[in-house]
């Protein structure tokens, strides 16, 4: 199970990626179509492998601010805490799938950085 300081992180990443589909259709959206068509294994493996990469290096947006003004680290926590609730439990919520499909299809588009 998730622990509070974790689900709060979820909540609260779930709601800024809601609050920024006023922006409109873009290929970023394109992109979270296409990932609906994973089942929910794959969507885990895809996300899982990813994280693995990234989890241990220090990741950024294309934006040039501070980085506790970033939203890609609190992302990966997020990312984490779903992927470990998924180990526990081989069920991914609605809600846990679209920020993993988001996560994903920002990476495809370059919006998440790794710094060497």
């Amino acid at each position: 199970m998730m622990t509070s300081e974790q689900r709060k992180i979820v909540i609260t990443i779930y709601e800024y990626l809601l609050r920024t589909e006023t922006r409109g259709w873009d290929n970023l959206d394109d992109s979270i179509e296409y990932l609906e068509y994973l089942t929910d294994v794959e969507l885990y493996r895809d996300a899982s492998v990813l994280f693995d990469l990234q989890k241990n290096k220090k990741v950024r947006c294309p934006e040039d601010h501070p980085t506790g003004q970033c939203l890609i680290p609190m992302l990966l926590e997020s990312v984490q805490a779903i992927l470990e609730l998924y180990e526990e439990t081989s069920d991914l919520h609605v809600k846990n799938k679209y920020i993993l499909q988001y996560y994903l299809a920002m990476h495809q588009h370059g919006l998440i950085l790794v710094d060497p």
